[in-house]
């Protein structure tokens, strides 16, 4: 109802001069975590929410609303029913036997594993989002002097957000093919760079109605649209704050960093001097 609010809390809670770009204000993840902590801790009711360390294996109509089952064989039970699971944990794009460590990390959000790599490590990125870029900031505000590697399918990092003022709603048209909806999306954005506030503008625009013609689109069509379309929508969905977006780029200037235009095909323990990656593109890079 307020969304200006965690704005407004960020103002007399976190001190971050870096937050502070030509783009706006773009605050660590962690920073938002604090903020949602403390909005559960004043909520009203706080007391009457818990929380089940459980996962939902089904979901059935029930007489009153639904039942959830969980994967402990408990049973839950509620009159309505939200779907709110959020970014699940990262999880290997290939079958991995070797447990997380400090030198094989699957899950960086947290960002302590940053205190245990040692400066002039041979670094490793699996991926190439927001996760990647964060990570890639958290190097260089470490100062780290060891080379990066960044396996990305794709050959190309999300794009930098950039100050657009909000324009009025795009109107969308019945589209009941995934032709015709490509059709659609792809005459409003193909003007100019996706780097450009007048871009951004119109891909916000466009996103205004996209959820109704998404789901007047035949679930195989939608399908085709994921495994054609899907990465390279959520590229320009989820854009880079420019601190992140700076610091990718300084990496590449001075040769740091290496993009990979390939996939992860395997994993292999070297022992001591850490791992071996296969890569799907022929070949194989090792890292610390």
């Amino acid at each position: 109802d307020h969304p200006d609010h965690f704005p407004q809390w960020a103002k007399t809670h976190i001190e971050d001069a870096q937050a502070k770009t030509h783009a706006g204000h773009f605050y660590r993840r962690a920073d938002f975590a604090r903020y949602i902590s403390a909005q559960l801790e004043a909520a009203t009711g706080k007391n009457n929410l818990r929380q089940v360390p459980a996962r939902v294996a089904d979901i059935r109509p029930a007489q009153q609303g639904w039942q959830v089952l969980c994967d402990d064989r408990t049973e839950y039970h509620g009159t309505s029913l939200l779907l709110a699971t959020g970014n699940p944990e990262p999880q290997w794009p290939i079958p991995n036997r070797f447990k997380d460590s400090s030198t094989l990390i699957r899950t960086p959000w947290r960002g302590d594993w940053l205190e245990r790599i040692d400066s002039t490590a041979a670094i490793c990125l699996v991926g190439s989002g927001l996760t990647a870029m964060d990570a890639l900031s958290g190097l260089a505000e470490r100062d780290h002097q060891g080379p990066i590697s960044l396996l990305t399918p794709h050959g190309i990092l999300p794009p930098e957000q950039v100050g657009w003022e909000p324009g009025d709603p795009f109107l969308w048209p019945d589209t009941r093919r995934a032709s015709d909806f490509l059709h659609v999306a792809f005459q409003m954005l193909r003007a100019g760079f996706w780097e450009e506030p007048e871009w951004q503008q119109r891909f916000s625009a466009l996103r205004s109605g996209i959820s109704t013609a998404w789901q007047k689109l035949p679930v195989e069509d939608r399908m085709k649209l994921q495994r054609r379309a899907g990465w390279l929508w959520s590229l320009a969905r989820f854009r880079a704050s420019p601190q992140t977006v700076e610091a990718a780029r300084n990496m590449k200037d001075r040769g740091q960093l290496t993009m990979i235009p390939s996939p992860l095909k395997s994993l292999e323990s070297t022992g001591s001097t850490g791992w071996r990656l296969g890569l799907a593109h022929e070949g194989s890079l090792n890292a610390n």
